[in-house]
């Protein structure tokens, strides 16, 4: 799953929550379970949490993995 590091410092801004689960059906095929976003404190607010909901659900729907599922969102 991604993580946001900031230009520079290397610093980390924030990373899901996600479980991998190996696949025993629907032909071997990976999931994910994206539970929550994590944003560090002195960055929310700026959208970081959508992007990086985008990012970690769009690599839960690459190529070999059959789903994945968020459980909790927040404004």
């Amino acid at each position: 799953m991604p993580v946001l590091v900031e230009a520079g410092t290397g610093a980390v801004m924030g990373c899901p929550q996600a479980t991998y689960i190996p696949g025993l059906g629907k032909g071997g095929a990976d999931r994910a379970l994206i539970e929550e976003v994590r944003i560090r404190a002195d960055r929310r607010g700026g959208g970081l949490g959508r992007t990086l909901m985008e990012r970690a659900v769009a690599r839960a729907r690459a190529p070999g993995w059959a789903s994945s599922a968020a459980t909790r969102a927040s404004g």
